[in-house]
């Protein structure tokens, strides 16, 4: 089972870091993490930091793709950062903002 914890930085930067095998329970804790940060949190930038997921399910990547698009009608910079993770491959054919 995956882990999910978001990050306040300085200058309203929140960082959620994922890790371990997202499944569906770390899918729904993921998409709570990224609505509550984005909508409830004053956010001025997200990173979605990957780098330790091995393995992500299509609903984890479902929640990613709409938190993009969420953040681009709020005007939010929102970054993917997978560096060293298996699930780059599987990322990259989605219409995602990565960062190695």
């Amino acid at each position: 089972m995956g882990t999910v914890s978001v990050i306040e930085g300085h200058d309203a930067v929140h960082t959620i870091q994922v890790r371990g095998r997202v499944e569906a329970e770390t899918s729904v804790s993921l998409r709570q993490a990224l609505v509550t940060t984005m909508l409830h949190r004053q956010a001025a930038a997200v990173l979605v930091d990957l780098g330790g997921v091995t393995e992500m399910d299509p609903m984890a990547v479902g929640a990613l793709s709409a938190a993009h698009d969420v953040a681009r009608d709020l005007h939010l910079a929102f970054t993917v950062r997978v560096a060293q993770s298996p699930i780059a491959g599987q990322l990259a054919t989605v219409d995602l903002p990565l960062s190695p």
